[in-house]
């Protein structure tokens, strides 16, 4: 039978429509639940692919800016060494000659300078005889700072909490030790304290 040689549809009557066949709706919806499951999957991988990539950079920059770091410090230590002998030559000639109007000009001068927290100039019995605090002028040194700065012969750069760094130097006079300098400074550190 052909559709023209079927009867018209009446009015009101529903027009027969072409049955669908329940395995290909099935099928339908198990490839859009297989489709979904794959790029959930590849999501999935690929957001733990950029988190690995993340958690990597991150170790990566942690390991180069420690050792930036160690490299600066490196660095802060030998300029700070350069700078301590002619410190103690200068002091400890003034010292010397007992001229110590011009040791406190030394010392209020060092303590003008932007990264300069303290200055001390201790006799060699640990009297502090010149401070950039007045407070600290006739107190024992080692109230201030560790005794083993007083005792020593050489050059001491110590960073004794990130960015914040001592200078100890002896200062001698004619091959007498005349006493110890200790300048404290406040350097920024290389790298920023926290990730951004």
């Amino acid at each position: 039978m052909r559709a023209t040689d079927r009867p018209p549809s009446q009015a009101g009557t529903p027009v027969p429509r072409p049955r669908v066949r329940l395995p290909i709706i099935l099928a339908a919806v198990l490839v859009a639940a297989i489709l979904t499951a794959v790029i959930a999957a590849l999501y999935g991988a690929l957001g733990g692919a950029q988190q690995q990539a993340q958690r990597t950079a991150a170790t990566e920059r942690a390991a180069l800016l420690k050792q930036a770091d160690a490299q600066h410090a490196d660095a802060m230590q030998q300029m700070l060494d350069l700078l301590g002998v002619p410190l103690a030559w200068a002091i400890g000639g003034e010292i010397a000659a007992g001229n110590w109007a011009q040791v406190d000009r030394y010392v209020d001068e060092l303590a003008q300078r932007e990264a300069v927290e303290e200055v001390v100039v201790a006799r060699a019995d640990g009297t502090v005889a010149a401070a950039s605090d007045p407070r600290h002028v006739g107190v024992d040194f080692r109230s201030l700072y560790a005794a083993r700065y007083l005792a020593t012969d050489e050059v001491v750069a110590d960073e004794i909490a990130p960015g914040r760094w001592l200078l100890a130097t002896p200062a001698k006079g004619t091959g007498t030790r005349l006493g110890t300098v200790v300048v404290a400074f406040r350097l920024p550190p290389l790298a920023p304290a926290s990730d951004p």
